[in-house]
C-alpha cells in the first residue's frame, strides 16, 4: 500500500510541509501516527474506505480511504490548512498513478487538542485506484 506515501510526498511538492526530507528533524509530514516534534505537523493515515464493489464483467474495484490530519498551535491555522488541503486534492486527477482523489464530506472536522494544546482537523478522502 504506497499511497498514503504517494500523498505525503504529493503534499511535499504543494508546500504544506516537508516528507521523507535527508534531514530528519526537518520533516513535517508524517504516515501513520504523530511524532512528538514538531508542533505544526499533518499526518497521513490509510483508512478503511469503501466497500469493494464489482462492477460487470467481474472486475472488482477497491477503493481505499485516507484521513489527512492538520496538527497546529493556532485552532485557525490547523483549520485552514486542512480546507487548503482538501481543496488542493479533492477532484484530483493522476496524483501518483492514482485514477483519482475525493473527499468525503466538503470540509474539515475538528478532533480537540491533544494534550499539549495543539489543535487538529482531519479530512477524509477515498482514492480510486
Amino acid at each position: 500500500m504506497t499511497y498514503p506515501a504517494d500523498i505525503a510526498a504529493h503534499l511535499d511538492t504543494l508546500g504544506y510541509g516537508k516528507y521523507n526530507n535527508v534531514t530528519p528533524s526537518l520533516n513535517s509530514i508524517f504516515l501513520d501516527e504523530w511524532q512528538d516534534l514538531p508542533a505544526n505537523q499533518i499526518i497521513v493515515i490509510a483508512s478503511r474506505g469503501l466497500l469493494p464493489w464489482h462492477a460487470s464483467g467481474g472486475s472488482v474495484f477497491r477503493i481505499p480511504g485516507l484521513d489527512i490530519q492538520v496538527r497546529n498551535t493556532s485552532k485557525a491555522t490547523a483549520r485552514s490548512m486542512a480546507q487548503a488541503i482538501l481543496v488542493a486534492l479533492d477532484n484530483n486527477l493522476g496524483i501518483a498513478g492514482h485514477q483519482a482523489i475525493f473527499a468525503d464530506c466538503s470540509g474539515s472536522v475538528y478532533l480537540g487538542m491533544d494534550t499539549s494544546n495543539r489543535h487538529k482537523f482531519v479530512v477524509t478522502f477515498f482514492v480510486y485506484e
